[in-house]
Parts: structure tokens; sequence; C-alpha cells
């Protein structure tokens, strides 16, 4: 429970913190609950994260620090425009690279097919297939691959039990056929059927035997540098083929970004928001050079300055002093206005003008009513 001690302490506290007094501070301070209107709901889609655009939202008002509510909808507008600037760059980045990628799966499609009408012709002529499986890298990688498959079954004393995936393939993959009927041929077929029974006896014919374990070991060893060899051959010759790796990537790039009609409605969306985003920021940096958007509140701080300032008072014109004694204009009298018959004319004074003389006497007459005298000398 809190003592009446520190209940009066808060009171004085409170006292001391009354919050900005000059117009300055008052101005900033009008403007500290002013928070973006805008909800991650009204913008972000279902495959966003609401947290990001309200990160995103935060850096440009950060960065801006809109003093004024027109400053404030000006910055959400740039800030939604970004985003959606960003959002297009991602989708047209995934369109692309499904593109490309299905480009590159349709380069390698047509060198599989190639090979595999190669390797056709090793049932016909083994060494045409593997003549035209030389011509390229992709044909030599599949031949390489082929001869890694002979050399692990065949030094498995268990793994050569294929009478087509081995005995026959090894005939072939030496250039030769089933049915030539040299000594080197018949040489192989008699090592790779014995092999083959060694692992799977129910084949054997009458007077045939499997290979024993010892000559199982030396031919290992035989056939192990025939295999060594071979990939050697193999090697020298995709090293003298051109590499196919840069073709296939210009192949994918130009596939990817050949013009489609379905591109312009996603063209016409980015270069919407771009506008948008430039238009809003010429907006903001010129409100920031001329504070148009600032009148009112500058207004209200002169008013908070000079609470009881009085009018000024218009400066008399002072004489000129080459002319101290310069007499002031007369001031022309207004004409009577017809439209006004009953105003009264303010009267003049004039002195008037009266002719007189003097009697013999000395007394002065008007000259009209100066009696007559015998002598009489007045003057005209």
């Amino acid at each position: 429970m809190t003592s009446e001690a520190r209940i009066e302490a808060n009171r004085r506290n409170a006292k001391k913190s009354t919050g900005p007094r000059t117009a300055e501070g008052k101005a900033r301070a009008r403007m500290n609950a002013l928070t973006h209107g805008l909800r991650a709901e009204q913008v972000v889609l279902p495959t966003e994260d609401p947290k990001e655009f309200e990160a995103h939202l935060g850096r440009w008002m950060a960065d801006w620090k809109p003093p004024t509510e027109t400053r404030r909808f000006l910055v959400e507008r740039v800030a939604v425009a970004s985003w959606r600037l960003e959002r297009c760059v991602r989708v047209e980045t995934g369109r692309l690279s499904d593109r490309a990628e299905g480009a590159l799966a349709k380069w390698d499609h047509s060198r599989a097919v190639v090979n595999d009408r190669a390797e056709t012709l090793f049932a016909i002529d083994p060494a045409e297939a593997i003549a035209r499986l030389e011509q390229t890298r992709s044909g030599i990688l599949r031949l390489i691959q082929r001869w890694a498959g002979i050399e692990q079954a065949f030094t498995d004393p268990s793994g050569w039990t294929d009478e087509v995936e081995h005995h026959q393939r090894l005939v072939h993959m030496m250039g030769y056929s089933l049915n030539d009927g040299t000594d080197e041929v018949r040489y192989l077929i008699d090592v790779s059927r014995q092999m083959l029974l060694r692992n799977r006896p129910e084949l054997a014919e009458p007077g045939e035997s499997a290979m024993s374990d010892a000559n199982h070991a030396a031919l290992a060893t035989t056939f192990h540098a025939v295999f060594v060899s071979k990939f050697n051959i193999l090697q020298d010759i995709f090293e003298g083929l051109p590499d196919e790796s840069a073709a296939r990537t210009r192949y994918a790039e130009l596939e990817a970004f050949a013009p489609l009609a379905e591109d312009a409605p996603f063209h016409r969306y980015e270069a919407q928001h771009d506008r948008e985003a430039r238009s809003v920021i010429a907006m903001l940096i010129k409100l920031e050079k001329t504070g148009e958007d600032l009148v009112g509140v500058r207004l209200e701080e002169a008013e908070a300055e000079l609470p009881n300032e009085p009018k000024p008072v218009e400066a008399t014109k002072a004489r000129s002093p080459e002319l101290p004694n310069e007499p002031k204009p007369a001031r022309a009298s207004k004409p009577r206005s017809p439209e006004a018959p009953n105003e009264p004319i303010a009267a003049l004074a004039v002195v008037p003008v009266v002719q007189a003389d003097r009697d013999r006497d000395g007394r002065l007459w008007p000259i009209a009513e100066c009696p007559a005298m015998p002598d009489d000398t007045r003057s005209a």
C-alpha cells in the first residue's frame, strides 16, 4: 500500500513535469501520438509474413519521421509501393527460375535422347554406338558411367550376376559383338561366362564350369588395369571436346527471357508501383524543402510566441528636412451633393471689404453714407 508521503512526493514531481512549454516543443509533442494507420492484412498476401511488412513500414517511418498527417500518408504510400515492388521482383524471379529450369531440363533431355539412340546401336553395331557417344561430353559421361558399373560388378566376387547387364555389356563396351569370332572376343565371352556361373550355377550347360577363387583374383587385377586405361582414354576425349555448359546456360537464359503474352500484366503492375514510389518520394522531398504542409503549425507557433504583442502602429510621415516651413496643401471643399439637397453646408468665414472715408471731423463713414461736403476731398 502506498504511503501518504509517497503520494505527496508523486504530486510534487508531477507538478515539475508539465510537458513542453515553448511553441516549438508543443509542435513536436503534438505529433508524438502520430502512428501509421495501415494494417498488415491490408497489404500482405497469405504467402507473406505480416511481421516483415510491419518492420518494412517501420523502417520507412524511421527514415522520414513524418511530422504531419500529410507526410505520414505519403510515407505509408511509398512504403506500400516499395513492398509491392519487392513482391514483383520475387514473382519475376520465380517465373524466370521456373522457365530457366525448364529450359535446362529440355536441353538435358535432348542430349539424353541422342545418347539413348546411340546406345540402341550396341546390339547391332557396338563400335558405331561408342563412336557416337564419344562425340559429346554427355556421351562420354554415359560411357564412363557404364564402365564404372562393369568394374564394380567384376571386382566384386558376388556382383557378376546379370547376363545382359554384365556379360553382354562387357563385350559390347570393348567394341565387339557377341557374334564376332575373333580370339579376343571368344576370350572375353569365356571369362564373363565363368564369372556368371560362379554366382549363378543354375545357368551352367554341360561342359561349363565356374571360375575358381584364384582365377577370379588374378583376373580382377588384370581387368582393373583395363578399366583404368579405358577411363584415361575417355577422360582425354572429354577434355578435347567443347564445353557445353556455356551454351546450355545461354539457351536457358534465352528461353527464360523470351517475351510472352502472360508477362504483360506483371510488367504493367511493376511499372505502376515504380511510378508511384518515385512520385511520392518526389513529393516528400518537395515538402521537406518548402514545408508547405507546416503552414498551420507555423501560424500556431507564431501566435504562441507572441500572445500579448500589440499590433504595430503605422509610423507618421516625418516632415521633410529640406522644407521645414512647407505649408500643408489646402483641402479642397467638398461640393454639395445633388442627391442630398438638405445637407447643411458649413459657413465660410469671409471678411467683407467695405470702402470708407473720413469726414472733416475725423469720423469714419462708409462712402455711401458719408454726408456731402462743399469742399469734398474724398478719394475715389
